[in-house]
């Protein structure tokens, strides 16, 4: 059986985890700034690859409601080019159009995988410092052309992690970047799920041939 994960990496060279480090800073009225990624990968003997993302955030001026976040973590696999139009389109965009289009690029497919982490963690005060890890599996199917059965060019894997905000009793979902101006029907929840800052980190990844 073919395996194009294999025929990228080589035989020669014992895999090993793949890993992204990610900084994140949430300040008030300021966009998030995420710090140069360093991104290494590797296959796993069955065809696919692990990605670890460390993720350090600092988020501040949170809803007061705010009692639990959590990250969303997603992965796929395609084409570099195919990634970095993904995060452009995502990266041009705020609020819930930001939202729907990393859902529609990211989400959705990473879902459907199985290739997807949540990690928790308390918010106080309206606040939270602190780092997680998060793991997940990628398959290698996606890197082969289902019309050619060919090895895709220029593989690359696309990661990303968005916050969720959740209230006491449980009420929440994902976070979004607010204007200025009071979205239109806004109600109670928005308060709990608007910030100042971009609520997402998003790497495009090589897939490197070995």
């Amino acid at each position: 059986m073919h395996d194009p994960f294999r025929s990228l990496c080589g035989n020669a060279r014992r895999p090993s985890a793949a890993a992204v480090v990610a900084i994140l800073s949430f300040i008030p009225m300021l966009p998030a700034a995420a710090a140069p990624a360093t991104v290494t990968t590797a296959a796993l003997p069955d065809g696919s690859f692990l990605v670890t993302l460390t993720l350090t955030a600092q988020l501040q001026a949170l809803s007061p409601a705010a009692a639990k976040g959590a990250w969303l973590c997603s992965a796929k696999a395609t084409s570099k080019r195919s990634n970095d139009a993904d995060r452009a389109r995502i990266t041009a965009l705020t609020g819930r159009a930001a939202l729907d289009a990393y859902q529609s690029a990211l989400i959705y497919p990473a879902h459907y995988l199985g290739q997807q982490a949540t990690v928790d963690f308390p918010i106080a005060n309206g606040q939270y410092a602190g780092s997680q890890t998060i793991t997940i599996k990628v398959t290698g199917r996606d890197l082969t052309d289902r019309n050619t059965g060919r090895v895709i060019d220029d593989p690359g894997v696309l990661v990303g992690c968005w916050l969720q905000l959740y209230d006491a009793t449980g009420k929440g979902g994902f976070a979004y970047q607010a204007g200025a101006a009071k979205p239109a029907g806004a109600n109670p929840e928005d308060a709990l799920l608007k910030i100042a800052s971009v609520p997402y980190v998003l790497l495009s990844a090589a897939v490197p041939n070995g």
